[in-house]
């Protein structure tokens, strides 16, 4: 990633006396995976002949992105992957409900108007309704030999897997 990560380090003892003599720093060293956390680093510092290897303790976290809209988008749309990119942003425990998946966002609905820029909450959508409350469905009972055709009302919403209650449009079960 290109995006800056941060790293804090308590400059004292020698290294904050190298730099106040305005030593400069040849090489930082060190660091183990995970790459996150507190990591050790040696330093080493020139005082124009002279070289010094220096222990520093950092503490290091990893650029955090979230999905955003690029676009505002209505309630109730449905959210195309041109509708979307990621942003760093400066830590993940402010963001902890933000998505960070555009792939989880794409074919979700929106479930109220979504300012551009703004980081996606996971509240923010829901699988999109394929069939809504009061539509007129047709339904297929398919058994080995027969298919039975029918239509039904929804009495609810529907989305992709889900099951929902219909009421026949024939005899009101």
């Amino acid at each position: 990633s290109h995006a800056n990560w941060q790293v804090a380090v308590n400059v004292t003892g020698d290294l904050h006396r190298a730099l106040a003599a305005g030593d400069e720093i040849v090489r930082i060293t060190g660091g183990r995976e995970p790459w996150v956390g507190s990591q050790r680093f040696t330093v080493t510092v020139s005082d124009g002949g002279t070289q010094r290897e220096l222990p520093v303790v950092a503490n290091v976290q990893r650029p955090f992105a979230v999905v955003v809209p690029v676009r505002p988008l209505s309630r109730g749309e449905v959210v195309q992957a041109s509708d979307l990119q990621l942003q760093t942003v400066a830590s993940s425990s402010n963001n902890a409900n933000s998505l960070s998946d555009i792939e989880h966002a794409i074919g979700q609905e929106t479930t109220r108007p979504l300012p551009a820029g703004r980081p996606l909450q996971r509240s923010d959508i829901r699988p999109a309704i394929l069939v809504a409350k009061n539509n007129i469905v047709t339904v297929f009972a398919r058994s080995p030999g027969i298919q039975v055709r029918t239509s039904a009302k929804a009495l609810e919403d529907g989305s992709r897997d889900d099951v929902i209650k219909l009421q026949s449009l024939e005899d009101r079960d």
